[in-house]
């Protein structure tokens, strides 16, 4: 099929995490054996969340092709805790956060909310969760009442094509201001020209 690992000294069969690459097209994939890293002492745990999670996956359409995928509920737990995985060890993007608020507007109706916080508390990931879903909302503009789809059009373009200056996040806890960080968000499409520049570089 073309691809082929990107590290010589990577063993497909035993190694978490394979990089491929085919070098004609630019086309990456990247392969996790898992959702997280067995035996991470941060996130390892983790996984027990999702081992259940083939019994629930459910098919959806992409593009005209049927693709099984995990179901709503896991999806968005997913997604929640790749996030926090990112936070705890180097940060994490405004358009991860733009994954989980559009995930949640898409399927709010299928999601067992107290479910979901009593899986965020068990893994100390609620505050993290809260925090995410209060950027969205208080500074990207979603209302998780509306589908993207029906959002203003400068929201629209705010997240598909970035913000053009920073902004402040204020991060609090038990009612007191904890840290606070300005970011800069890039929006979706020049981040997936950036990852499809540095994939065509690195081939």
């Amino acid at each position: 099929n073309g691809l082929r690992v990107m590290n010589p000294q990577t063993d497909p069969d035993t190694a978490f995490e394979v990089s491929y690459l085919d070098p004609r097209t630019g086309f990456y994939l990247e392969v996790h054996k898992s959702l997280f890293e067995p035996g991470s002492g941060a996130v390892g745990d983790f996984n027990a969340c999702f081992e259940d999670c083939f019994s629930r996956a459910v098919w959806q359409t992409v593009e005209g092709v049927s693709v099984r995928t995990l179901a709503p509920q896991d999806h968005l737990l997913y997604l929640i805790l790749h996030a926090f995985k990112h936070f705890i060890h180097s940060g994490f993007g405004i358009r991860q956060i733009c994954d989980i608020i559009l995930m949640a507007e898409a399927n709010g109706p299928a999601i067992d909310w107290a479910e979901l916080l009593r899986r965020c508390e068990s893994l100390h990931a609620a505050v993290f969760a809260a925090s995410v879903f209060k950027i969205g909302t208080e500074h990207l503009g979603f209302d998780l009442k509306t589908p993207f789809k029906d959002l203003p059009e400068e929201a629209k373009r705010a997240v598909l094509s970035g913000l053009p200056e920073p902004f402040e996040v204020v991060f609090r806890r038990g009612g007191k201001e904890t840290f606070r960080v300005e970011v800069r968000y890039e929006g979706v499409i020049p981040w997936l020209e950036k990852r499809y520049q540095e994939s065509d570089s690195e081939g």
